[in-house]
């Protein structure tokens, strides 16, 4: 979940750039405001197109609409989660919660784009990061983590391992080193 003041920016732009750049990777997305309903913006719907990826049918939506107990990973595009307290905190107590506090363009922008378009590549940078760090085996995005020991770690601590990463097994959101 991208959370951000009002869905409108920044949030949508990390958004596109996750449904864009995760490929076959099992990884959904959302993105919300802590107020919602207004207007994506022009200018980043422009620079997102420039750059070949298209929000122009996001739309502008309420965390109300969310249960943070359904995602496992929660960053507040804009420095939000100051305004995380009370029954909004538990989207913080998410697996994972970062703060990327990204600029915000419209406040900013000169009126050549260029600040949505700096904004649109460090969001990109950011959300490649992420993808990189939840595609590892292990590691803070999992509830647990699990490490198997053995002396040569060439046979039993290898079978071990293997029995959780199994498809069949329901065993969710642990990662596991050998």
């Amino acid at each position: 979940m991208f959370l951000c003041n009002h869905n409108s920016c920044r949030s949508q732009m990390a958004d596109g750039w996750l449904r864009a750049l995760r490929g076959s990777a099992s990884v959904g997305v959302a993105s919300a405001g802590i107020v919602g309903g207004t207007a994506v913006k022009e200018g980043a719907i422009t620079v997102m197109k420039d750059a070949g990826v298209d929000i122009s049918a996001f739309t502008s939506d309420a965390m109300a609409d969310f249960k943070p107990e359904h995602f496992d990973v929660v960053i507040s595009c804009c420095g939000c989660g100051s305004k995380l307290d009370g029954e909004k905190e538990a989207w913080k107590k998410r697996a994972m919660f970062m703060d990327w506090n990204l600029d915000d363009p419209p406040a900013i922008d000169p009126g050549d784009l260029s600040a949505y378009k700096r904004v649109r590549d460090e969001s990109k940078a950011k959300v490649q990061e992420l993808l990189d760090t939840l595609q590892k085996p292990y590691g803070p995005h999992y509830k647990k983590n699990v490490m198997f020991l053995c002396n040569h770690n060439s046979c039993r601590s290898q079978m071990a391992a293997a029995w959780p990463t199994n498809p069949s097994d329901s065993c969710p959101k642990v990662g596991f080193r050998v």
